[in-house]
């Protein structure tokens, strides 16, 4: 493999905040670049790697702050790094004459890896491979011992990735085994103590202060699956949603021990139900130690009911956390929408402080969504995130209907449910709530029902 083609790999791998912390900048830089490049590929006896870099200080130089952090984004690369160590080898090619290319042993790979950082009280399966390391049983401890266990997950997002896809083989294309050039999958799992996790955690963190209030490279968001989710999935699901909203910080996967088969739904509401005072400890965890400026919060279906009794629980306790709770996002809850409302109501009752502002909530309701519609029928109740009959809402949160969007959407699987993390649209507007901050009215929603709620 040429320098060229090693530098422009380490390129795309941090581009998204390369990009966000040259700001204005941006533009003209990428027009340089792209003419070095070009300059570079042609020329392969130029010392690629140092050019670039230098391009790069030229642009970042003219702020201290910014400078320092473009310092740390590229020290985490191969060839862009100030220094090497010695065993690392050149990432130039070595041949016999000037030019000639040398292959590497491996191709390049066509995907890049996203950590996920994981906090799980499902069982432990030593010995198995990343994708099936833990189970669909509840953890084993002691009594006294917490019931969570921690690691680090690496999950592979193709080249090839389309926004809301989930790739993964297929048996039509003759594809039997995964491969990270193709599919989302784990890749590889590093099984942590809680407080090598916590620093671990705190080690990714942004350098130095962030600059604004739309930049995430210091916060954490932290994904609740719902029912009928096994490991793998949960954490490929995490991966996939933080990599397609363009969040710039550390995800964490929450994974509580729901069976992953469509006949145990009753079997995964009693493990919610067992799981919630754990997620309540993990979220308090990371709030008093993370060392994040915000912790952000998104949990699909089952998994609010997860979340929203764990936030309720710490609602007296927020403004003692160095952490402040940014956004709070309840994608397709199935919770009773009685219920529901008694716990939003009181969270929202609990006076701010100016030190820590009030979390931001956002309900995403549906009034296509299938599974929902099920579980309506099957307690005689509505669901918080079904629309069929009346949205809820519960000022100030803002509650946004999306069932037209959901409806228009060729992609989606038919039951209308996964639309968070699968419909274009509604991604596009959670990043605008995530990564911007942005409160209605933003774009593409409309007022409904006199302004009581919001129409994608």
């Amino acid at each position: 493999m040429r320098e060229i083609d090693v530098v422009q790999q380490d390129l795309k791998s941090i581009w998204r905040r390369l990009v966000a912390l040259l700001g204005e900048r941006a533009a003209p830089f990428a027009a340089e670049l792209l003419l070095l490049l070009r300059d570079l590929d042609s020329d392969p006896a130029r010392d690629a790697a140092a050019e670039v870099r230098a391009l790069v200080a030229s642009y970042a130089n003219a702020d201290e702050t910014i400078s320092r952090r473009v310092a740390a984004l590229l020290e985490r690369t191969r060839s862009l790094r100030a220094e090497r160590a010695p065993d690392e080898g050149d990432p130039r090619d070595i041949g016999g004459d000037e030019g000639e290319a040398v292959p590497v042993e491996s191709p390049s790979p066509r995907h890049v890896s996203v950590p996920v950082w994981y906090a799980t009280d499902r069982n432990h399966q030593p010995g198995q491979p990343a994708s099936r390391r833990y189970g669909i049983d509840r953890s084993a401890h002691e009594a006294g011992e917490s019931p969570l266990a921690y690691g680090l997950a690496a999950v592979s997002i193709p080249d090839g990735h389309r926004k809301g896809r989930m790739e993964s083989p297929k048996w039509y294309k003759l594809q039997f085994r995964e491969n990270p050039d193709l599919h989302i999958m784990v890749e590889s799992v590093d099984e942590l103590g809680h407080s090598s996790w916590l620093e671990s955690l705190r080690t990714a963190g942004g350098a130095g202060a962030a600059l604004d209030a739309t930049d995430t490279s210091d916060d954490i968001l932290v994904f609740v699956h719902g029912y009928r989710t096994g490991w793998a999935d949960a954490i490929k699901r995490a991966a996939q949603f933080s990599y397609d909203l363009e969040f710039d910080g550390r995800t964490v996967a929450y994974t509580w021990p729901s069976q992953g088969k469509l006949l145990s739904y009753t079997v995964d509401e009693n493990n919610a139900a067992w799981a919630g005072p754990h997620f309540s400890q993990l979220l308090r965890d990371l709030l008093e130690n993370s060392g994040a400026r915000r912790v952000h919060l998104v949990a699909h279906s089952m998994g609010n009911r997860i979340m929203s009794a764990a936030i309720h629980d710490l609602a007296d306790a927020l403004a003692g956390f160095p952490t402040h709770l940014g956004n709070v996002i309840f994608a397709a809850p199935d919770v009773d929408a009685d219920t529901f409302r008694e716990l939003i109501t009181a969270f929202q009752a609990v006076d701010a402080v100016e030190e820590h502002p009030r979390p931001r909530l956002t309900l995403y309701s549906c009034g296509a969504d299938a599974a929902l519609d099920l579980s309506r029928r099957i307690h005689k109740l509505r669901r918080a995130g079904d629309a069929r009959d009346g949205i809820v809402v519960v000022p100030p949160m803002d509650t946004i209907e999306v069932t037209q969007i959901v409806l228009d959407d060729p992609t989606d699987d038919r039951t209308g449910h996964a639309y968070f993390c699968s419909n274009r649209h509604v991604i596009a507007d959670l990043n605008s709530v995530v990564l911007r901050g942005a409160a209605p009215p933003r774009f593409g929603l409309e007022p409904a029902d006199g302004g009581r709620y919001w129409r994608l």
